[in-house]
């Protein structure tokens, strides 16, 4: 249906590797980061299920799909950013951070 990542642009494999270095550092070296080449820059990425085992990054990512999910006018995407809300928290967290 769709995905919803977490991305960090940067410019070259070293600033890269510094960036998954320090999330390895933090979260263990269990930590699914992908680098994926986009255009001229990189994206370090993280993906979806690894926000569900961390609670610090679950509360951030929570307060970001909200604010997409208000911004958003495509309907496609608004499900989607739902599903992952759901996904993350029960309804009532949901409802509470994002103000419904």
């Amino acid at each position: 249906m769709g995905a919803v990542v977490l991305k960090r642009k940067v410019r070259d494999y070293v600033k890269a590797g510094r960036v998954v270095d320090m999330l390895r550092a933090v979260y263990g070296d269990g930590f699914a980061v992908n680098v994926n080449k986009s255009g001229e820059c990189l994206d370090v990425v993280i993906p979806m299920h690894v926000f569900e085992r961390y609670s610090d990054i679950k509360g951030q990512v929570i307060e970001v799909l909200c604010r997409r999910l208000e911004k958003t006018k495509d309907e496609r995407k608004r499900r989607i950013i739902t599903k992952h809300l759901r996904r993350l928290a029960p309804t009532e967290e949901v409802a509470a951070a994002c103000k419904l």
